[in-house]
């Protein structure tokens, strides 16, 4: 089956990565035998280098295939994009599309509109009732004229978890959907560098508790609870320290996170090392301690998984869609979304390594269940299902696949 993967770019210079699981939801469905093509408005999405060609006639003769193309702004414009986006979809037996506000969404939902193609929407988070208040306005006359649409004329929804379609229930939603996480290659996580790298780098070779959160400056990320949530476990463990590892998105919020670090007065116990990828990302994760999270909403958190499969314990809010998971498999703390709360489970567990080592297996093994193998079969059984104009597998449905 041809599948074509439509979606916007990286966006470095606005403190992310972009729609980091695209790349490996490309590999996934080619792993299962399909030829898969992956269109970004943008830069390249990290994970999407090693197959990105420039020959844009030769779609499909490989199994997997990228291409990118220059765009602009927030809303990835790239009206050169189109003529070749549309020669592929109408080669293509199924379109996937990525996320919602962008002309990528656009573009590929009037392509498969014109080229009679059956597709299907990840909404990767934006359906939260928290990102729905992000440019509101500009948003409610996108909805009106397209978006609403988009949606509902979708053949599937891919939801990741029964939380983020709960969120997105208000909106009455004709689609169908599905339940089907995103995936981890545990394999990075799993033999890390030597651990001091990091803390040699930026903390002076610090030996105490090392905490760490890692991901967007952004305001939907408690950041502020937990700049908070130390300030008061300062006052019983000296021995501790916080990196914020991540650019802002906005660029410019990352100095109203280091404002809040002044006015508690902990310029020297937390650090921002900016954005970190790579063997850096993996030296920070290697001298961590803890990994905390305190987002108002998260859908399968990357961060968090890697952390997990990386055998750090992890204290995050209960708002996060895989909290429960993380309960269930004691691979931390679930606390209430407070300062407070995060202090009261960092006390507990900082003078207490042999608890934490225990979380850090729980986590481990929590990781290793979301394969990316595993979810490629899953999203084959539903595109299948579509293709077939049959009735989406019931297990996937429920959200059943990993209970």
């Amino acid at each position: 089956m041809n599948i074509v993967l439509v979606a916007e770019g990286a966006r470095l210079d606005m403190g992310g990565l972009g729609l980091v699981a695209v790349p490996q939801i490309a590999r996934a469905l080619a792993a299962v035998g399909h030829r898969v093509v992956l269109e970004m408005f943008g830069p390249v999405i990290p994970g999407a280098e090693d197959f990105v060609s420039t020959d844009a006639s030769c779609a499909f003769e490989k199994n997997l295939g990228a291409f990118s193309y220059p765009a602009r702004g927030r809303f990835a414009f790239a009206p050169r994009a189109v003529p070749t986006l549309y020669s592929h979809i109408a080669r293509a037996d199924f379109v996937m599309l990525h996320s919602l506000y962008s002309f990528a969404v656009l573009s590929g939902y009037v392509a498969a509109r014109q080229h009679q193609k059956k597709y299907g929407l990840w909404p990767h988070g934006v359906l939260a009732p928290f990102q729905r208040t992000v440019s509101a306005r500009r948003k409610a006359v996108y909805d009106t004229l397209f978006a609403t649409r988009i949606l509902n004329d979708a053949s599937v929804l891919f939801f990741n978890a029964a939380g983020e379609r709960a969120e997105a229930a208000p909106l009455q939603l004709r689609a169908p959907s599905v339940i089907i996480p995103h995936g981890i290659d545990v394999a990075p996580f799993a033999q890390l560098p030597a651990r001091g790298a990091f803390r040699k780098k930026y903390l002076n070779n610090f030996d105490g508790v090392l905490l760490l959160y890692l991901g967007r400056l952004n305001a939907k990320k408690g950041l502020d609870i937990l700049i908070q949530a130390l300030a008061r476990v300062r006052t019983t463990f000296s021995d501790v320290r916080l990196a914020l590892v991540g650019a802002g998105d906005p660029p410019e919020f990352a100095a109203q996170v280091q404002a809040r670090i002044r006015d508690a007065g902990l310029q020297k116990d937390i650090i921002l090392p900016g954005l970190l990828m790579g063997e850096q990302k993996l030296a920070a994760l290697a001298d961590a301690d803890m990994f905390l999270l305190a987002s108002r909403q998260e859908n399968f958190s990357f961060a968090m998984f890697e952390a997990m499969a990386a055998r750090i314990p992890v204290v995050i809010s209960d708002t996060l869609n895989f909290a429960p998971e993380v309960e269930r498999f004691r691979a931390g703390r679930v606390v209430s979304r407070e300062a407070d709360a995060f202090a009261r489970a960092l006390c507990e567990l900082i003078p207490s390594a042999e608890t934490r080592a225990v979380m850090g297996e729980g986590g481990a093994q929590l990781a290793a269940r979301y394969s990316w193998g595993a979810i490629g079969k899953q999203m084959d059984r539903a595109i299948e299902a579509v293709v077939a104009d049959q009735p989406l597998p019931h297990d996937l449905v429920l959200g059943q696949a990993y209970l």
